[in-house]
């Protein structure tokens, strides 16, 4: 059977406080009151530093209560969040940093969010999207969990900026006009879709086709999306020449002009 004071220095490890087993014991043996203890271990360096985001909380006035186990279960959700995405061997998935991310007021939910988008960024999105993400943004391999931990990003910057991406990727991938980042991020923003439809923006942007030529390329862009008067006029009057028998009429005899389909 463990001895009181092997029991308390299994429960400061716990707790990542080990080294103030001694100290903690000494006081006891002194006579010392409960709250005179508790508030020795909170001046403690070793507390300061293994507790230093919920410190960092409580001097904001934003702890709402939080107690040391709460703070190292949110910790280890983090860790694991970071493990499971394969970031499990970054410089970040560490007590000191995460201690910094939840000392910023960051939920477990946002930071999952955050997560997320960048394994997304890693993984599933297409080559040419990252491209566009690492030139127009400066995200790349090496600073991916950096930079979608970076509070004084919110998610909303990053989500438009990963849909500017996209959108950049789908563009250039259609047009050879090319387009800056002010006005890619402008068509983001009048988006409602997430970051993945963007990606698979491929029937909007191959729509375009000549549409708004003399344009600007943030004008068309919005044109492919429906955002822009002027492509919109060009695109009913292109439907009501199809339909209408126009000079490009599709019949019956297929194109006109061009002789029915299988004829040549």
């Amino acid at each position: 059977m463990a001895t009181a004071t092997e029991q308390l220095r299994a429960e400061l490890d716990a707790a990542g406080l080990g080294d103030l087993a001694d100290m903690v014991w000494s006081l006891y043996r002194e006579g010392r009151e409960f709250d005179y203890i508790y508030q020795q271990i909170l001046e403690s360096a070793t507390y300061q530093d293994r507790f230093s985001g919920l410190i960092s909380l409580r001097e904001k006035d934003l702890s709402a209560g939080m107690s040391e186990g709460q703070y190292l279960q949110m910790e280890r959700a983090m860790l694991g969040q970071l493990q499971q995405s394969g970031f499990g061997g970054s410089p970040f998935a560490t007590q000191q940093y995460i201690g910094s991310i939840i000392g910023n007021n960051v939920s477990l939910e946002e930071f999952q969010s955050r997560v997320q988008m960048a394994q997304a960024a890693a993984t599933t999105v297409p080559a040419d999207v990252r491209r566009e993400l690492r030139e127009r943004y400066g995200v790349g391999v090496n600073n991916l969990v950096e930079y979608y931990m970076d509070t004084d990003l919110t998610e909303q910057t990053l989500l438009r900026q990963q849909q500017a991406a996209a959108l950049a990727a789908q563009y250039e991938r259609f047009q050879t006009m090319e387009i800056g980042t002010a006005a890619v991020e402008s068509v983001a923003g009048q988006l409602t879709q997430d970051a993945g439809a963007a990606i698979n923006a491929q029937e909007q942007m191959a729509g375009l086709g000549t549409l708004g030529a003399g344009l600007s390329a943030q004008e068309r862009l919005e044109g492919a999306f429906g955002l822009n008067d002027t492509i919109n006029r060009q695109r009913r009057a292109r439907t009501a020449a199809f339909k209408g028998g126009g000079v490009a009429a599709a019949t019956e005899e297929g194109l006109a002009g061009l002789g029915a389909a299988g004829t040549r």
